[in-house]
């Protein structure tokens, strides 16, 4: 969270209708004007002052802090002591004459709080430099593009979580990083755009209490690089920032209550949120330090495809881990050929009707009431997510689970709903059993009297093909269950 505050500001500045005349008072009082309906009244937030042919814009979340404080020596059950500080963020907002304006700054940013009470919560995090360029579109509401680079961010937190035996400590720190962002008109609506970042030689380590009179234990996570891609169509920003403008303007629950029919047409309006959105993530040359020793991941990666609240739904996420490895003061002598040195799941569902089950959602909640929406509704809002009483969709895609002498490779294919049994097809392949009945039988005799037995009503029940054992599943609609041909009872 912390690395995406400027990111966070860019959103904020992509709410301003700037203006596209020079520098004046009576612009920068109309852009104050404007970025105060989405940041608040607060007193001193937003300062926008003409300089030359630019603006100089200060956004100073001091007001706030001190708002929460008065909050905190008022109110019953708050902590005792509240105390935050962060440093203003400054930009330069430039006209460019064609509806787009330039917006960059070359900023330190540092924020320190303070949490009494029970935990006695302490934190703190600093950029050393935080530089920024982008173009925003007045038309789209939204950066054509963006980038931010950053360097020597680095953070720290203490807890004495009440009575432990010591204090919790966290600390981080990045070396540099880059984020950058882009976005157009979006073919169906809203804006399609591409995000990136990139980050080097990330730490973090923590001090966490176990016992009294020990020491605390220490974790140390590091990371070479740590970094992604993401794309997205159809994003309903115009909509989501007047949503926060919405929340903005009622800062009680009492005033979003009296106007939530103004907040069931702004949240209507957002809908689908978005049409796609995917993403690529990574980590290289990740190691884990702890007590007991090392662990380390080559490459750590998570994808991610979705749609947003769509008629036909899908999510499908991809996880790896590749190149692991683990202390040996862990893994007796016998099963370190059975640990795994890369594992890939890859998991997708789809079918789901999100555009009416959210529509309907819409049309009759009332958040005056403890569940929402009626149960008449509730049982309505299930036969609306499973159109024409079709099951959902669900996969395993190619997965697998490797190490030094075999691999275990999985497909599944599963239909479930609210209506009739789950039918499901699935493949799984072994090659290398041999490696795994070796370190079996050189196990302790326990493990053989267990393990042994199981491995070989599994290899009898497989086909060959090859070198390779394999099992075809399924699972039919009458409830039956088959492994390679072969009737299974299922337990009931």
């Amino acid at each position: 969270m912390k690395h995406v505050l400027s990111l966070s500001a860019a959103f904020l500045l992509s709410a301003v209708p700037l203006l596209a005349e020079p520098a004046t008072g009576a612009g920068a009082d109309r852009i104050a004007t404007a970025l105060t309906r989405y940041m608040g009244p607060g007193d001193g937030v937003v300062t926008v002052v003409p300089e030359g042919e630019t603006y100089r814009l200060t956004l100073d979340f001091s007001a706030y802090a001190k708002l929460l404080e008065r909050l905190t020596a008022t109110t019953p059950d708050m902590p005792e002591e509240l105390d935050l500080s962060l440093s203003p963020l400054v930009y330069t907002l430039t006209d460019n004459g064609d509806g787009t304006w330039g917006v960059s700054d070359d900023q330190g940013l540092t924020f320190t709080g303070t949490l009494g009470g029970t935990e006695n919560l302490t934190t703190s995090f600093s950029y050393g430099q935080i530089k920024s360029l982008g173009t925003f579109d007045e038309s789209l509401r939204a950066f054509t593009e963006y980038r931010i680079d950053f360097t020597d961010f680095t953070s720290s937190s203490q807890s004495d979580y009440g009575g432990a035996p010591s204090s919790l400590t966290d600390t981080q720190s990045i070396a540099a990083g880059q984020v950058t962002a882009t976005a157009r008109a979006g073919e169906r609506g809203g804006i399609d755009g591409t995000q990136s970042f990139a980050f080097r030689d990330m730490q973090q380590v923590q001090r966490v209490p176990f016992m009294p009179g020990q020491p605390p234990v220490e974790i140390r996570v590091t990371s070479a690089h740590y970094g992604g891609d993401a794309t997205y169509t159809g994003l309903r920003n115009g909509a989501l920032l007047d949503i926060l403008a919405f929340f903005v303007a009622r800062p009680s629950v009492e005033a979003i209550l009296a106007d939530q029919e103004v907040l069931r047409e702004a949240l209507k309006a957002a809908l689908p949120v978005a049409e796609t959105l995917s993403a690529k993530v990574a980590a290289t040359r990740t190691a884990v330090g702890t007590p007991f020793g090392t662990f380390g991941i080559d490459t750590l990666g998570f994808d991610i495809d979705m749609t947003g609240l769509v008629a036909d739904a899908r999510l499908r996420e991809r996880i790896e881990l590749l190149g692991v490895t683990v202390p040996e003061s862990i893994v007796p002598p016998w099963a370190t050929p059975l640990i795994p040195t890369d594992v890939v799941l890859d998991v997708e569902g789809a079918g789901l009707d999100l555009a009416a089950t959210s529509a309907l959602f819409l049309d009759e909640m009332d958040m005056t009431t403890e569940n929402l929406v009626s149960p008449e509704v509730q049982v309505e809002l299930l036969s609306r997510l499973f159109p024409e009483g079709r099951p959902a969709d669900l996969f395993l895609h190619p997965s697998r689970i490797t190490g030094a002498g075999y691999e275990l490779a999985a497909e599944i294919a599963a239909q479930a709903g609210p209506a009739g049994p789950p039918v499901l097809t699935a493949t799984l392949r072994l090659t290398g059993v041999e490696t795994i009945q070796a370190a079996i039988n050189s196990a302790p005799q326990q493990v053989v009297a267990q393990a042994g037995p199981m491995l070989a009503m599994a290899t009898g029940m497989a086909r060959r093909d090859g070198d390779a054992l394999v099992w075809d599943i399924a699972l039919s609609e009458d409830g039956m269950a088959s492994i390679n041909g072969m009737a299974m009872p299922l337990p009931r």
